[in-house]
């Protein structure tokens, strides 16, 4: 069937989150809190969405809760035995494109939010070096994108570093904590010693992260945070130390800027799109970050949330992800 939208025709969504945790999710996941902005932006502009996440999940749109958690293979029949009917369009957002692979005769497209991508059709990469990277230029970018009024600004900043994110090793927090020993600055480490994903490791954290944690006094672990005080560290930390390897996108980065605190990062991955108006941010080593943190000027809040407000809000995201849908039916 040709399926042609013009402007104006509302649309009926599936939005397919991971099974893992809840949409939106209570302290980490981020895949799941885009799910959640996308699919609440998507309801306020008069789009009937149907989304697929854990029991628990909240939403403006339908719910279709999983049966079963953890278990991505599950997914795709699950999706394909509940769907409801006349659906135009499917955004799967699952780590495999489990959905994406199978064959549903409903047009898909699959955002890629981890660094690797299975063959799909019309897959949407978070930025543009990872669709070079991993799909050799081919298939779409769109940024991620976050409500800016869930995240409080703050001129006035503290005296910490801040490391934000999954205890891991691919995460870069051993190189946060290099860091804050040449520079001998105040490091807050906030986020679970255990992987959601691989519970294994737990091991790492306490072979690798604790005991430098117990030798350094300047060196604080508060846990995995939320809500408040998530805010609360974020938007006092004088910068955000984001030493990542190369990530589909790295969503702590806008969440900092848009609280008016400045990242610093290795340049992998997103980074220097992210980055792009502040280039001194931007490092090849932890070297090259110690010594920054020494000798530069920080950017000043302001222009570091009005860069937020310009390029990575949910709204300009879900208008950048309606004008795809709309490309996509357009071809079928």
């Amino acid at each position: 069937m040709q399926r042609v939208r013009k402007e104006g025709v509302m649309l009926r969504i599936v939005q397919i989150s991971p099974d893992y945790v809840t949409t939106p999710p209570e302290k980490y996941g981020g895949i799941e809190r885009i799910v959640y902005e996308l699919t609440e932006q998507l309801v306020k502009k008069g789009h009937e969405v149907f989304l697929y996440a854990l029991p628990g999940s909240k939403t403006s749109g339908r719910l279709i809760e999983y049966s079963h958690w953890g278990d991505p293979s599950k997914i795709a029949q699950y999706v394909k035995n509940t769907l409801p009917s006349s659906i135009d369009i499917i955004h799967d957002h699952t780590h495999g494109s489990v959905v994406g692979r199978s064959e549903l005769p409903i047009p898909m497209v699959c955002s890629i939010h981890v660094p690797w991508c299975n063959e799909i059709s019309n897959p949407v990469f978070l930025c543009d070096a990872m669709r070079t990277k991993l799909n050799a230029g081919r298939g779409y970018v769109v940024h991620n994108g976050i409500n800016q009024e869930d995240c409080l600004f703050s001129a006035e900043k503290s005296d910490y570093l801040l490391f934000l994110g999954r205890l891991i090793e691919s995460k870069g927090i051993l190189k946060a904590i290099e860091i804050a020993e040449k520079t001998k600055l105040r490091l807050v480490i906030a986020g679970p010693e255990t992987d959601i994903v691989d519970p294994e490791s737990t091991t790492f954290f306490i072979r690798h992260i604790l005991p430098k944690i117990r030798k350094h006094p300047n060196i604080i672990y508060v846990g995995e945070v939320g809500g408040a005080y998530k805010q609360h560290l974020l938007n006092r930390a004088k910068c955000l130390l984001f030493m990542s390897d190369d990530e589909a996108f790295g969503l702590v980065m806008i969440e900092a800027m848009a609280c008016g605190t400045p990242v610093l990062a290795l340049r992998n991955g997103a980074v220097p799109e992210i980055l792009r108006e502040f280039p001194a941010l931007i490092c090849s080593d932890v070297s090259e970050a110690a010594l920054k943190l020494k000798t530069i000027d920080l950017p000043d809040p302001y222009r570091l949330r009005d860069c937020f407000l310009q390029n990575f809000t949910s709204e300009t995201m879900v208008n950048n992800y309606l004008e795809l849908y709309k490309r996509v039916l357009n071809q079928n």
